[in-house]
C-alpha cells in the first residue's frame, strides 16, 4: 500500500514538473526565439548605396586624408526585427547584452583576423530595430595590414574576402536567453577610404 502511495506521488509530481516548465517560454524542443514568444529576424546593410563605408568593403590601411592619416573603425547598420509569435500574448521587449563576430576567411593562407566580443545593450521591442554594429576595429584593421607591410603576406593578394559570423546574445523583460546568428561577406584591402559610415 505505501509503494502505491509513493508511486501515485511520484507521477503526480511529474505531471506537474510538465506544467510548470510550459509556463512563459515553451516546452522543450523549442528554439531561443520560441523561448522568448517572437520570431527574430536580422538585415545586415552591407550593400547600401549611402557611404562607401558601409559596405563590404572594408579599408585596412591608414589613408592620407584632409585630415591627416585616417583609420576608423568600420561600421554596418543593422536591422533586428522582431514579429510577436501569438497576438494573445504581450512577451513585452527584449534586450541586446552583447554579439561576437569570428572572421571566416574565403581561402586557405590568408591572414588570421581574430574573433571579437562588442558588449552593446540596448532594448528591442516588437517591429523594426535600427542599430550599428562593429565590422571591424582599428586594432584588427592595424594588425591586417602589418602582415602585408612587412611582406608576410603579397600586396597582390588584396582584397581579402571573409565571412563574418555574428552571434546576438541578450534576455527578455523575465530574465530568459535569446541569441540569434548572421552572417555577411566582407573584402579587406586597401580602398582610401576617408568618410565614416552614417545612414
Amino acid at each position: 500500500m505505501a509503494y502505491k502511495a509513493r508511486l501515485a506521488f511520484f507521477l503526480g509530481f511529474l505531471v506537474l514538473l510538465g506544467s510548470l516548465s510550459g509556463c512563459g517560454g515553451g516546452g522543450g524542443g523549442s528554439s531561443i526565439s520560441d523561448k522568448v514568444w517572437y520570431n527574430v529576424s536580422l538585415s545586415i546593410k552591407m550593400d547600401s548605396t549611402n557611404a562607401r563605408s558601409c559596405r563590404a568593403n572594408v579599408d585596412a590601411f591608414a589613408n592620407i586624408c584632409d585630415d591627416g592619416a585616417f583609420l576608423i573603425e568600420h561600421f554596418s547598420p543593422v536591422t533586428i526585427t522582431l514579429t510577436r509569435m501569438d497576438s494573445k500574448v504581450d512577451p513585452g521587449p527584449l534586450y541586446l547584452e552583447k554579439y561576437t563576430i569570428t572572421y571566416l576567411p574565403h581561402n586557405p593562407g590568408s591572414p588570421i583576423i581574430p574573433a571579437l566580443t562588442v558588449y552593446h545593450t540596448q532594448q528591442l521591442n516588437e517591429g523594426v530595430n535600427p542599430l550599428f554594429v562593429t565590422v571591424m576595429d582599428v586594432q584588427r584593421k592595424e594588425a591586417f595590414a602589418n602582415q602585408f607591410l612587412t611582406g608576410q603576406q603579397s600586396i597582390s593578394a588584396l582584397p581579402v574576402g571573409y565571412t563574418l559570423a555574428y552571434v546576438f546574445y541578450g534576455r527578455n523583460s523575465y530574465g530568459q536567453e535569446w541569441k540569434h546568428e548572421a552572417h555577411a561577406p566582407i573584402f579587406v584591402g586597401q580602398y582610401d577610404e576617408c568618410t565614416e559610415c552614417s545612414i
